[in-house]
Parts: structure tokens; sequence; C-alpha cells
């Protein structure tokens, strides 16, 4: 017999699902508050604690278990796009650092779980297993994702009037929209993904422009947000031979973390990406 201390298997899953979230998030790259993700683990460790007591395991079932990750998905992640993603990324971390977890109590000691996780094996080796499994998750993404010349995903940081939104583009070699003031090139997102950045006013007209065109928008958005610049900027794509896009200047952009001077914004008037895997399109040389 087996005696389980309630606190160290509640305390123990809510550390290690609230590591798992986190780097479900950072893999992802996906901004979300600090809150919710420790809400995720609360809701999975309590899960842990519940399944072990006499009369509940049938808590232990593939399907309950099933039920219970897609829950704390929701929990923690609930909103965002790309939620399959999200979710096939959060179940391959968590076999991961199962499989590491199992070799290393095998190694130093013995395994039990019934639902969650009881280790007989330090915090420091805990630690190793999770760096493990997130070093190995980190590269198996990176090589697959697509590549053409430069190409691959960059995470955008934008950040204006003290507010900040976060979230993956494409490098895509075929992107040359570029300012045409600077050469500079210019990274083309959907609106969802900025809309945080504006007043409510100015997101209501970019959302329902109601059939005027970028140029037609113009003066009202400069009336409705004095403080967020905005211009015009040309493009081509096949079929059309020149138009022009809304863009605007936030205060700091970063890519992948480095910080990019002078970088202007385009608002794609189309979604980018049905798969909801990226938001923005990068020049590849950006």
């Amino acid at each position: 017999m087996r005696v389980v201390y309630i606190d160290s298997l509640f305390f123990i899953n809510l550390i290690v699902n609230d590591l798992l979230l986190l780097a479900v998030s950072k893999i992802c790259a996906i901004r979300v508050k600090k809150l919710r993700l420790v809400s995720g683990a609360m809701l999975g460790a309590a899960y842990a604690v519940i399944a072990v007591f006499p009369g509940f395991a049938f808590l232990q079932s593939f399907l309950v278990k099933l039920a219970v990750g897609m829950l704390i998905i929701l929990c923690a992640f609930g909103g965002q796009k790309g939620l399959l993603r999200i979710t096939l990324v959060f179940l391959a971390a968590t076999a991961a650092f199962g499989g590491v977890v199992m070799a290393v109590a095998l190694l130093g000691g013995e395994i039990w779980t019934g639902a969650g996780i009881y280790l007989p094996i330090s915090f420091r080796a805990l630690a190793l297993s999770f760096g493990l499994s997130y070093g190995l998750l980190v590269l198996v993404f990176r090589f697959m994702m697509p590549r053409r010349g430069k190409g691959g995903f960059v995470q955008v940081d934008i950040a204006h009037g003290g507010k900040e939104v976060s979230f993956l583009a494409l490098r895509d070699t075929g992107n040359n929209v570029r300012d045409p003031l600077t050469g500079i090139p210019t990274p083309v997102v959907d609106i969802d993904c900025v809309l945080g950045l504006f007043n409510r006013q100015t997101a209501e007209i970019l959302v329902n422009p109601n059939g005027r065109k970028a140029v037609e928008l113009l003066e009202r958005l400069w009336e409705l947000d004095p403080n967020m610049r905005f211009r015009l900027i040309p493009f081509s794509t096949v079929g059309i031979k020149s138009d022009m896009l809304l863009a605007f200047k936030p205060d700091k952009i970063a890519l992948d973390k480095k910080m990019i001077r002078g970088m202007w914004v385009v608002i794609s008037p189309t979604k980018l990406s049905d798969s909801g895997i990226y938001s923005a399109l990068v020049n590849g040389d950006a």
C-alpha cells in the first residue's frame, strides 16, 4: 500500500501543469495572462487529487483524461486562434514530459500515477525532465515549420500607447511590400490581431469599413485616433496591378525580440491564414 500526500500531489501537478501550459504559449507564440495559465494548471491539479480518492477510479479512464485536457486548454487558451494546433502542442508536450519523467523516475526510483503525477524524485530531477522535454519540443516544431529561402515563423511583438500585442508571422520571400520612402520591408497583418492597439471607434472603422476604400478611410482615422500614425502604402499581388493599403506606425515593433526602427505595419483587407497558424506575413529578409 502506498501513502499519497494530497498536498504534495496537488502542488506537484500544479507546478508541472503550469510549466506545460507556459511551454505551449512560448512554442505557439501566444501572449496570455498568467492568471489563465494558473487557472488551467489548478484545474488539472484538482482533477489529479480527486481521481485518487476511493470510488473515483472511473476518472482515470482515457476519455475522461482527454475531456479534462480539453477543459484545461479552454481555460488557459480559450478564444485564441488555432485552438486545434494549441491542443496538439499541449498533447505533445504532455506526452514528451511524461516520457522523460518516466525515464528519470525509473533510473532514480519508481513512479506511481493515477490521474496525475506523484513522483518520489527530487524537484531537481523534475526540472531536468521538463527542460529536456521543452528542448525536444522546440527542436521538433522548428524542424516542422515550413521553410522557403529564409522562411519559417517569427514572433511579432508590437507596442503602442502602453498597449501590446503578440502573434506569429510567416516569413515569406514572396512578400515584397515595402515602405516606398525608406525601403524597409513592411509586415502585413490580420486586422484582428492588432485591434487591441486602437481605440474603440478606430477599431470599429477598421473592422467594418462599409465598402469604403483605404484612401476614403484615412482622413476619418486621423480624426478618430490622432495618436496613431496612419498612411497608405502601395502593394501589388497576382491579378491586381496596384492598390493602396492602410498602414500604421507603432511605438515599437520587434521580430523574434529584435527591435526594428522605422517599420510601418500594413493591415490586410483579407484573412492571411485559413488555418489560423499565423496572423501576419513578413519579408524573408526582415
